[in-house]
């Protein structure tokens, strides 16, 4: 078995257990020396699958250095490319999302203006949406009636934060997260750590969730099955066997 055929299947058995994958959406390394070194904390933390947000603007040739670095933690930790734009205007969200949606495995978009927030809610080629605590903008009732897609809920401010800033990221994200509850959307949790210290294990996260008013199943499925089935599908959208929803290139049978 090669190891594109080893990956793939190491994360269906990932998908086998929902128990034991827990998934950090987003981690976002200081600098490139620490990639494999939050990779192989993750391990100890006890995570199944990582995001490893990237430069939008990184070339084939940079990806595919950085999916060699990690190439040999599988199958222990699946490491997934994750791209995190911040437009603010409806036009350059468009055009960045035809430039990162056929490279990276997850993209994300960072809500910094309501113009965007409402497109970036219902469009297909969005993963997951995140509002900030250091901007103005929150999920509205508007955004969240309409949105298809993953509201992700990224840790790092209440990990790192004190006193007045802490307080307000904490009243922030709660009332984000009341109303994507309160509309039947899902929700994904990403630490965006920095740095080692700034990890995290599931249970942390768990337990930051649950101070945040998400419930104990709520959090298990931010933490595992609707991130991985999220990733699934992309890849499978990412493969050259994909051509639309339901329709793919059939593989000739070997004589």
């Amino acid at each position: 078995m090669g190891r594109r055929e080893a990956s793939r299947s190491s994360f269906w058995r990932v998908e086998a257990t929902p128990r034991s994958a827990f998934v950090d959406l987003s981690i976002k390394p200081r600098d490139k020396s620490l990639i494999r070194e939050m990779c192989r904390n993750a391990i100890t933390l006890g995570f199944s699958a990582l995001g490893l947000t990237l430069d939008p603007s990184a070339t084939p040739e940079e990806m595919g250095a950085v999916k060699s670095m990690v190439a040999d933690f599988e199958p222990q930790l699946e490491v997934f490319t994750r791209a995190e734009i911040a437009p603010r205007k409806r036009r350059s969200l468009l055009n960045m999302l035809s430039q990162v949606r056929n490279r990276f495995e997850v993209v994300s978009v960072r809500c910094v203006s309501n113009e965007v927030a409402l497109v970036a809610a219902r469009d297909r080629r969005v993963d997951s949406v995140l509002f900030p605590c250091d901007g103005n903008l929150r999920m509205s009732a508007g955004v969240a009636s309409i949105c298809r897609n993953l509201l992700e809920v990224e840790l790092q401010p209440l990990i790192m934060d004190q006193g007045e800033r802490r307080r307000r990221c904490f009243l922030l994200l709660s009332q984000d997260l009341r109303m994507a509850l309160a509309a039947g959307l899902p929700v994904a949790v990403s630490s965006g750590a920095r740095d080692l210290l700034q990890q995290r294990s599931p249970l942390a996260l768990s337990s930051i969730l649950a101070a945040l008013g998400v419930g104990g199943s709520e959090a298990a499925k931010a933490m595992g099955s609707l991130v991985i089935s999220r990733l699934q599908a992309n890849r499978r959208k990412l493969s050259h066997h994909y051509l639309e929803d339901g329709v793919a290139v059939a593989k000739r049978p070997s004589c």
